[in-house]
């Protein structure tokens, strides 16, 4: 039947059939005689019809009076709401003074005859049955928010029903409203919104209370008192804020507040806030209402000047881009000097508070226009009413800051959804009684009020010590936890993140670098074919896939292995980037998702706002906490964003250090990006130059560091900007620098590497074991942080490293910290946020790399055996024993690492170092493992063999200047039996590949067989044969020999 009536209603609406009047009676009788859920779902649907009123309401009514004899508590739900929406769809709520006296009535009545033709109740009769209804249900013995959407019907109803008993009705009115009142007044809410269901319920029958008793005058509880008593309790709820302006335009003579039991004082703690509201109909409703209020016995004889009409005049005007003008020709009169003359006296405090809220809420307002003018005048206040401004912004500040922590809005919204199916007609009327159509940018607005502070800082530094926490709570509550280029330490336990969900800044931060190195995975996977087309060209000229002498065999990426292994355990360490692409890529730091690069955004540009209020300071050194600033504005000067650190510096020079006057002018040409580069070239460090005056060093040095380490991190100049530039405006920094010693280079280190220096405080063997044995996953350095330092550290090893020999071994020692934290917490990736691990891949992997550059860069380097124990305690031991799986498909950073110890002779004698509690793990063994298994793809067989080349032959190749290098003292090392051929001694490289000649020779084996079986014929390399030549010496095995 639901079908049939949805295709009357169809058709009815559309009227592309007409029906004659009869027909219509006929079918609409047949409707409303079926069971009540197939006519309420008729009568919904009917809504648009626009004979409603005429053939549709008189049935409905009378079909839902013959409900109303029923005991079914479900039923008369049922008929309220079917009523209610009926009457919500067909007249407009009560909302407003204009709804009220526009009203008009909808007169719900019942037909003379029902369906069958037989006489019904009069029209009397029907309305005392409705009204007896409609009062029972606002009855209630005791009222509960579950009982408010039936009382909301009811309430709807009442004033459309003819022949009413006025009195009793209003005296029903009236108790309810009480009741209503002292719940209110009663009750601690916790959210705005189920307030403000109370009050859009009270409002409701206020509105209908004066409908009813339009021509009814009697003493009733609707008094002034009784709505002041809703508003100082509820100053933010818009149902009271509706009834109180027009209860109190209504009157023409108000009692004075005293006789209402308030004052000034309790208005301006509860009411006047409003106006800095972000809502304009709360802050053009407070301002009607505190207008209304007679605020003096004698008025000025001209209101137009008086504060509140200039507020309630400039409020009115609507925004947009014809009107602003007026709006801002309104604000101009509320300038101190003009409004200070209509103020009086008996009001002066709280009547000069009012334009100062009323500016602040203006900065609300998403119109850019608005806000230089609404600064101006808030600083006639600033500078002419100091103590009663700063009171008030200083409240307001502490709020919105708040706000801006807890990622709140400026007021909770109403919250849209349902919470019941059923009286949806109350909650859509609530949330339509309750809009505010702004959406304020409180970060935004924030913002706006420290750029306004800055245009009156002489206001400000007489109370820095209320301003000095706002700044250091903002460091500590805000940037440290988006930047962490400014956290000492994060947490990537993920236990603790599935425990506290509220703060997602670590999880979008690992989520965003994962995001970043999938993109750099399909980029690279785009370029790979060019590659391996030229390997291919190669190979047909004669090279064989698993002997390429190209370095390509190695540093090439196999991005379709990757991403097939990235879904196997086993191979899920593999993911490794030649030295090219890592120079390129750096760390996986490019876009971030949307929210978090606006979070950002607005950080950066916040606390650009604050450091531009400290800047115009006059006297820094008598302010709060001055010596904590001091270390601050230091600290922000390597900042990445050019202009915290331009500001922070200004700050800086607001001391007046003898030792910066001097090179004022130099620092600022440096942080300006303009003319960086030409600044570094003419402002020497050098001390022969005597450009920084000797006794300034100490002090200028570790400044001018730190700008220097804050230009590392971003754009520097022209040709100097963009990722793909990162290495040259780094190396800027580290070639202009050179020219400083070895002490003062220790600093700029120190600086770079600070989120490592508890660890550095220990020897080298004892801080990687440390990390290794006692890691703390809730409190680790930002692995942000560790891309920047390892990309530095390259940097420095590159361009500086041959400069301080002395201080190799303190880069050595941060190296292996951050190569020990990475491979530890990949061995807890259990226990480690799964986004996190992607970066800790590349960590390790670039970990490795400059590993690597470190034994080609320094081949003289005079390594300690405890630094030896190091290098294999954080790489070697952890990985080893997964070599063969891990490197199966395309070279591990292990074995990378392994064929750098092999271009040079010195270092040999590492591939016989074993572990101290297990003679078997040892690096030639797993290596040789991996050598002679059938799976081993064509580059990591290449690896190897280069390897083994290397062994055999390089040593007959040393130049003098090796061979007078001391031999690595290293502890717990293999012994090698001697052997001689011919009368000639094996050399150490061949000694350490003696025991493995079998396995040598099965590769050798399957590689020929390869060959042969090929279509194509194709020589066996140069390589293989100079291996073969030279380990066939040392056969001494039939079955070997059969090889």
């Amino acid at each position: 039947m639901k079908s049939v009536a949805d295709i009357i209603s169809s058709v009815m609406i559309s009227g592309c059939v007409n029906f004659p009047v009869d027909k219509i009676n006929l079918i609409l009788t047949q409707i409303y005689s079926q069971s009540e859920e197939i006519f309420f779902h008729f009568t919904r649907n009917m809504f648009k019809y626009g004979m409603f009123e005429k053939d549709l309401l008189p049935l409905l009514l009378s079909s839902c009076m013959k409900l109303m004899s029923s005991d079914d508590a479900r039923k008369k739900k049922s008929i309220l709401q079917i009523l209610s929406e009926t009457v919500t769809s067909l007249k407009p709520i009560l909302t407003s003074e204009s709804d009220i006296k526009s009203f008009t009535k909808l007169y719900l009545y019942a037909p003379a005859k029902n369906s069958m033709g037989k006489k019904c109740l009069s029209s009397a009769s029907a309305c005392t049955v409705l009204e007896k209804f409609l009062i029972e249900t606002l009855c209630f013995d005791e009222l509960t928010r579950s009982n408010l959407p039936e009382i909301w019907a009811a309430l709807v109803c009442l004033p459309h029903i003819r022949f009413l008993n006025i009195e009793y009705v209003s005296k029903v009115l009236q108790e309810l409203a009480v009741k209503i009142h002292k719940y209110l007044l009663s009750t601690q809410f916790t959210k705005l919104d189920h307030a403000e269901e109370w009050s859009f319920t009270l409002c409701q029958a206020y509105f209908v209370f004066l409908v009813i008793t339009a021509d009814y005058e009697k003493e009733n509880c609707f008094n002034t008192k009784f709505f002041i008593d809703l508003l100082k309790k509820h100053s933010r709820s818009l149902g009271v804020l509706r009834m109180v302006d027009l209860h109190l335009r209504s009157y023409k003579k108000l009692p004075s507040l005293e006789e209402l039991g308030t004052t000034c004082e309790e208005l301006t703690l509860h009411v006047i806030p409003n106006l800095a509201s972000p809502y304009h109909l709360e802050r053009l409703l407070t301002l009607q209402i505190l207008n209304a209020l007679e605020l003096s016995p004698k008025q000025s004889e001209d209101r137009s000047e008086s504060v509140l009409n200039i507020c309630i005049e400039a409020e009115r005007i609507p925004l947009d881009v014809q009107s602003y003008r007026e709006k801002v020709k309104w604000l101009r009169k509320l300038e101190y000097q003009f409004v200070e003359k209509n103020i009086p006296i008996i009001y002066d405090t709280f009547l000069k508070k009012v334009p100062v809220y009323y500016l602040l809420g203006n900065l609300y307002i998403n119109f850019k226009l608005l806000w230089d003018p609404s600064i101006s005048v808030l600083e006639t206040y600033a500078h002419g009413t100091t103590e009663i401004f700063w009171n008030v912004l200083a409240e307001h500040l502490s709020k919105i800051t708040e706000l801006c922590e807890t990622g709140e809005n400026a007021d909770s919204s109403l919250e849209t959804e349902n919470e019941s199916e059923s009286y949806s007609a109350f909650y859509r009327s609530l949330f339509q009684f309750c809009k505010r159509d702004e959406n304020p940018d409180v970060i935004n607005h924030r913002l706006l009020l420290w750029k306004a502070m800055s245009q009156f800082s002489d206001v400000v530094e007489p109370k820095n010590k209320t301003v000095v926490p706002f700044l250091f709570r903002f460091m500590t509550n805000e940037v440290v936890k988006v930047d962490t280029s400014m956290a000492a330490t994060e947490s990537v336990n993920k236990t603790q993140w599935d425990g506290d969900m509220s703060d997602t800044v670590m999880k979008e931060k690992c989520i965003e670098s994962e995001t970043a190195f999938q993109k750099r995975k399909r980029r690279l996977k785009q370029e790979t074919p060019q590659k391996s087309k030229k390997l291919k060209s190669e190979r047909e000229k004669g090279l064989l896939n698993d002997t390429l002498d190209n370095d390509e065999s190695v540093d090439m990426i196999d991005v379709n292995n990757e991403e097939g292994e990235s879904n196997s355990d086993g191979n899920e360490e593999s993911e490794v980037e030649s030295e090219e692409e890592e120079e390129i890529v750096q760390v996986p730091q490019t876009k971030m998702t949307k929210t978090s690069a606006k979070r950002k955004r607005h950080v950066a540009k916040t606390l650009a706002a604050l450091l531009s209020v400290f800047a115009k300071f006059k006297n820094p050194k008598a302010i709060y906490k001055t010596e904590e600033l001091q270390k601050l504005y230091n600290e922000l000067l390597s900042y990445h964003d050019p202009d915290i650190q331009r500001l922070s510096f200004d700050c800086l020079m607001t001391y007046n250090y003898n030792y910066l006057i001097p090179y004022k002018d130099n620092f600022y040409r440096i942080l300006d990006n303009k003319t960086f580069k030409s600044e570094v070239v003419l402002f020497s460090l050098d001390t022969e130059n005597h450009v920084i005056q000797e006794q300034h060093r100490i002090n200028v040095l570790p400044v001018l560091m730190r700008i220097m380490y804050g230009k590392m991190l971003h754009k520097t100049g022209n040709n100097t900007t963009g990722k793909s530039q990162a290495q040259t405006r780094r190396s800027l920094v580290l070639r202009f620098l050179a020219g400083c010693k070895a002490e003062e280079l220790k600093m700029f280190f120190d600086l770079v590497f600070l989120p490592f220096k508890e660890q550095l405080s220990d020897d080298t063997l004892t801080a990687v074991k440390k990390v290794r044995e006692s890691i703390d996953l809730s409190n680790v350095v930002p692995i942000r942080r560790q891309h920047s330092a390892l990309n530095t550290l390259g940097l420095i090893l590159q361009h500086l490293g041959n400069l301080i020999p002395e201080l190799l071994y303190w880069l050595l020692k941060v190296l292996l910290i951050i190569t020990a934290t990475s491979v530890t917490l990949l061995e807890k990736r259990e226990e480690v946020l799964p986004q996190c691990v992607t970066l800790l891949k590349a960590v390790r992997t670039q970990a490795v790399m400059k590993l690597m550059q470190f034994f080609k860069s320094f081949p003289q380097y005079d390594f300690k055996p405890d630094e030896i124990d190091a290098v294999f305690e954080s790489i070697v031991w952890p990985i080893l024993p997964r070599l063969e799986h891990e490197s199966i498909n395309q070279p591990s950073p292990l074995l990378r690492l392994l064929a750098t110890w092999s271009e040079k002779p010195r270092y040999f004698v590492l591939f016989a170092k074993h572990h101290e509690n297990s003679a078997s793990l040892t690096p030639l063994p797993h290596l040789m493992d991996l050598y002679s298994c059938p799976r081993a793809k064509s580059r990591v067989v290449g690896v190897i063999s280069k390897i083994i080349f290397q062994l055999l032959t390089i040593e007959n190749e040393t130049s003098e200047e090796e061979e007078k290098l001391p031999p690595l003292e290293i502890n717990c090392h293999l012994s090698l039996l001697g052997v001689i051929i011919d009368g000639v001694p094996a050399a150490f490289g061949t000694k350490l590949l003696l025991p493995f000649v079998d396995k040598i020779l099965s590769r050798i084996e399957m590689t020929v067989s390869v060959v042969t079986k090929k279509k194509v014929k194709k020589s066996i390399s140069t390589r293989d044969l100079t291996i073969l030549l030279r380990i066939s010496k040392y056969v001494n095995d039939s079955a070997q020999c059969s090889k």
